[in-house]
């Protein structure tokens, strides 16, 4: 893209003309948007340290529920 007239320029080949019309969002409407994704990208990392903490929790728990039960073969 290019808004100046390159056909004179070397090295460019004119392919064609045409005019094109952006309509863009209010600098409102964008923010909001913006804040919308980010919300979003929050509660998607705090499911996933949520997920994480469970399984160390459950590492925790099924540590702490191994017991020691020496063998009796000495009061034999």
């Amino acid at each position: 893209y290019s808004a100046n007239d390159m056909a004179g320029a070397e090295g460019y080949i004119v392919v064609g003309k045409g005019t094109v019309t952006v309509e863009l969002h209010s600098a409102n409407d964008v923010a909001a948007s913006q804040v919308q994704s980010l919300r979003e990208q929050v509660k998607s990392v705090q499911a996933e340290a949520q997920r994480k903490v469970n399984r160390l929790e459950d590492q925790i728990r099924n540590l702490q529920a191994l017991t020691y039960e020496p063998a009796n073969d000495m009061a034999a």
